[in-house]
């Protein structure tokens, strides 16, 4: 938010643009990582992921857990923020996340408006687009 950005710009002695500018350097270096670290299990790893679901709740065959969620944005985007606009009356983005057993992520969709159901962003994503392949291994 404006004030949080404020109080680091206080405490370190820096400008806004540069809080601003690390803060998408940072976003765009976790970015270029996400097929290194968030990754689909396949092979022996798929196998702990349908024992670990098991014997969570008695569920065979599960490999993930998927949800939707929203990231409040600070201030409205320049184009067309009127389809960012929440019923919380906050300005805000979509996030698909499939997690693994232990709430890691191992896939996600990010960055749609709010204002795009839930079906079409599920529709519209790699693992959708992909389910076979990542489902049957």
């Amino acid at each position: 938010s404006k004030d949080e950005n404020f109080g680091i710009c206080l405490q370190y002695g820096i400008s806004e643009g540069t809080v601003y500018l690390y803060c998408k350097r940072v976003m765009l270096a976790i970015f270029s990582l996400k097929h290194e670290l968030v990754i689909w299990p396949t092979g022996e790893l798929r196998k702990m992921v349908h024992l670990r679901f098991n014997n969570i709740g008695g569920f065979n065959n599960v490999i993930d857990a998927i949800d939707d969620t929203h990231i409040i944005l600070g201030i409205a985007s320049l184009k067309q923020p009127k389809i960012y606009w929440n019923r919380k009356k906050k300005y805000s983005i979509q996030c698909q996340a499939i997690v693994d057993y232990c709430d890691v992520f191992i896939d996600y969709e990010i960055g749609w408006p709010e204002s795009v159901y839930n079906a079409k962003l599920y529709r519209n994503s790699f693992f959708y687009q992909d389910i076979s392949t990542l489902i049957n291994g």
